[in-house]
């Protein structure tokens, strides 16, 4: 498992039906399982969206993130079937409420600003996610 606080960003297309992740860093990661985890990174990965950019359901079946050491080595991967739950704006707030979900993942949610091109083309971006993620050692 690694504990890490992290942004998060999604690219979603309502008229689609679809979603991908954005690359994000993750930092101050510690891991008991593997000590030697400083940072890791999630990959873009592809994955589905329904719903209105106020209510939406945004699958990535693959979430993928790489753990990296001091050296900038790979040293675990993580791999899980995710997905985000959004509700929002709050009133008077950019940002909306965002959940992630898994049964491996103990993960809790947090807030996230999106940003609509469209009504069909949105960005959520600073979404936090703070918990424990299962990893695989290289």
């Amino acid at each position: 498992m690694v504990r890490e606080d992290a942004n998060n960003e999604v690219d979603v297309n309502f008229q689609g039906n679809t979603a991908s992740t954005d690359t994000s860093i993750y930092h101050g990661c510690v891991s008991a399982d593997v000590p030697q985890i400083v940072y890791g990174e999630v990959k873009p990965r592809p994955g589905t969206a329904t719903g209105t950019s106020s209510a939406a359901t945004i699958n990535i079946p693959d979430w993928t993130i790489v753990w990296y050491d001091a050296k900038d080595d790979e040293v675990a991967k993580s791999e899980l079937n995710v997905t985000f739950t959004y509700l929002g704006p709050l009133p008077q707030e950019k940002a909306g409420t965002m959940l992630a979900t898994n049964p491996a993942l103990k993960v809790g949610g947090g807030t996230a600003s999106r940003a609509c091109q469209t009504s069909n083309l949105c960005t959520y971006y600073n979404f936090m996610m703070s918990g424990e993620i299962p990893i695989d050692v290289l």
